[in-house]
């Protein structure tokens, strides 16, 4: 009889292996499948880790909207923002003026609307707000002055 108990414990230990084992391969080989998705009949790529460039950036800089037409255009120095930065509408049409130093707004800015005319001037001191501001609405009128000191 112990030995009819011990048989009977066996085929059940082996069939539980046996029928695990058909479990575990079939989630395994998915896992193993191409690591792509398709979504809208469109294939997608796992995404990729992501490359950071450490190095300082140093020269001018031009970033363009996907029309070719220039986006932003500036100057960098160690990795900081330096001189006259400029900024244009996806039209073409001039955007802002600005100049930094070190990285900071420093010196004049002028941005206009779209149209051409001017939204506002004033200064930057530092990165901070100094000196007159006139802001303007899109038919050339001012709208508001203000001045900052540091």
């Amino acid at each position: 009889m112990k030995n009819n108990f011990l048989k009977t414990i066996s085929v059940i230990a082996l069939s539980a292996i046996f029928f695990g084992t058909l479990l575990f391969f079939p989630a395994c080989h998915s896992a193993t499948q191409s690591k792509t998705a398709t979504i809208d009949s469109t294939e997608v790529a796992p995404p990729r880790p992501i490359k950071i460039d450490t190095t300082l950036k140093n020269g001018i800089v031009t970033d363009r909207y996907d029309n070719g037409v220039i986006l932003k255009k500036g100057d960098y120095l160690n990795g900081k923002k330096e001189g006259q930065w400029d900024s244009w509408y996806k039209s073409g049409k001039p955007w802002s003026e600005n100049f930094y130093t070190d990285d900071l707004a420093d010196g004049k800015t002028t941005v206009w609307y779209e149209n051409g005319k001017t939204e506002y001037t004033g200064f930057f001191t530092k990165g901070k707000q100094s000196g007159h501001w006139i802001y303007y609405d899109e038919t050339g009128k001012i709208t508001q002055e203000k001045n900052y000191s540091n």
